[in-house]
């Protein structure tokens, strides 16, 4: 499939027979060469090889169906609402503010990770892998809902936005109902954004798909770190980026997650307990690295490298924040304007920012040596909905 400006529109691979063309309706999919089914909800398949680490896909698949129905009669506002009054994982009054205000924030960290990201193959779809609510889709599929000044235009021309093609993916079905709803709204249908629930680990795309990928907040979540590195790097052109944002394990401010000071500087083991003992929350499903554990990590990974930097908070964002966090967000943006500061920055500051090039002159790889069928990870109880039916 090609669309008008002449790029090949990436197309769902089949879990079962790895041949593209998946025929995608609104509640199901259907392979025409393997004859292999499956669910979709809103037009969105289900190709989840295994569970979301928060809630169990049959679960997640439940809420997303009352989701889904919800929002036949509610805007995407009064549907967010319903999904943190109704979610099956439980969210403190404190978390959902915090999430809220990272959602609204999304054009603002549209602007800063484009920016970082630099320029880009004109070949290519882009996808935003983990994209959640699908905030950042919305920023910038229509380049119109990034920051309104001159600085929008040049960011769109350098990136073609307005003649890409973009995907969505995530492995909670129950957020990219949420998604579709917001993306909807904004006139950006599966015509120009399209959604796929699936495991980073095990990416339902062809190789040499797209020319981005951007996780941002997302490699902390994942399952198989190594494996969905590796996945990002076959499913990107040549020269293709793939851009990371996660938060440093060392950093010297509270972990973004749980709102708890020195976690990271606990051995692995004892993290969660710690977490638990102190707020009552499960925090087995995220793992942050520190910088040095970043470059070992990229170094055995196809990318054989990538660039880390410790960015500092937006001029937008800090006329957001209040009283003495304003003031600290002032003074490390001026730390970071010297080398000494910037190398600190790296140790102890609060997120790093990844960039990753795929090689123009990459080796000729076996895909399947770079797409695992299983990963490292514990199997879990609940297979995931397309992998019961080849079992059956």
């Amino acid at each position: 499939m090609t669309k008008g400006n002449g790029f090949p529109t990436p197309e769902l691979v089949c879990p079962a027979c790895d041949r593209e063309g998946l025929v995608v309706a609104q509640s199901d999919w259907r392979c025409p060469a393997c004859a292999l089914e499956g669910p979709a909800l809103l037009g969105i398949a289900d190709l989840r090889a295994f569970d979301d680490p928060f809630l169990d896909n049959r679960t997640d698949s439940s809420f997303a169906a009352e989701l889904a129905r919800a929002s036949q009669e509610l805007n995407s506002i009064q549907l967010l609402d319903y999904f943190y009054n109704n979610n099956p994982v439980p969210v403190s009054h404190s978390q959902k503010i915090g999430e809220l205000a990272h959602i609204e924030a999304a054009p603002l960290r549209a602007r800063a990770w484009l920016e970082a990201i630099g320029t880009i193959p004109e070949q290519g779809a882009i996808l935003d892998l983990g994209c959640g609510p699908g905030a950042f889709l919305a920023a910038i599929a229509n380049p119109n809902h990034l920051i309104s000044d001159c600085d929008q235009s040049q960011i769109s021309d350098r990136l073609a936005l307005s003649t890409r093609y973009f995907w969505g993916a995530d492995v909670a079905l129950r957020w990219l109902v949420v998604a579709r709803k917001r993306l909807d709204e904004l006139a950006l249908g599966p015509e120009k954004v399209r959604l796929v629930c699936c495991c980073a680990e095990r990416s339902p795309f062809r190789s040499k798909s797209f020319a981005l990928v951007v996780a941002g907040d997302v490699f902390e979540h994942v399952a198989d770190q190594p494996a969905t590195l590796a996945e990002s790097h076959r499913t990107l052109v040549p020269g293709g980026k793939l851009f990371l944002a996660s938060p440093n394990r060392y950093s010297l401010s509270l972990e973004p997650h749980v709102k708890v000071w020195g976690v990271g500087y606990l051995p692995r083991k004892l993290m969660p307990l710690y977490v638990r003992m102190l707020k009552g929350v499960d925090f087995r499903a995220i793992r942050t690295l520190g910088i040095r554990e970043w470059k070992r990590t990229l170094a055995e990974s196809p990318f054989q490298g990538g660039e880390i930097s410790a960015p500092g908070p937006t001029q937008g964002e800090i006329a957001r924040f209040r009283g003495l966090k304003r003031i600290l967000a002032r003074l490390y943006r001026i730390a970071l304007a010297n080398p000494l500061g910037r190398a600190l920055a790296l140790r102890i500051g609060p997120l790093f920012h990844v960039v990753c090039t795929k090689a123009d002159s990459s080796p000729t790889i076996d895909p399947e040596a770079t797409r695992p069928r299983s990963t490292t990870i514990e199997q879990p109880a609940t297979p995931g909905a397309f992998s019961q039916r080849i079992n059956q």
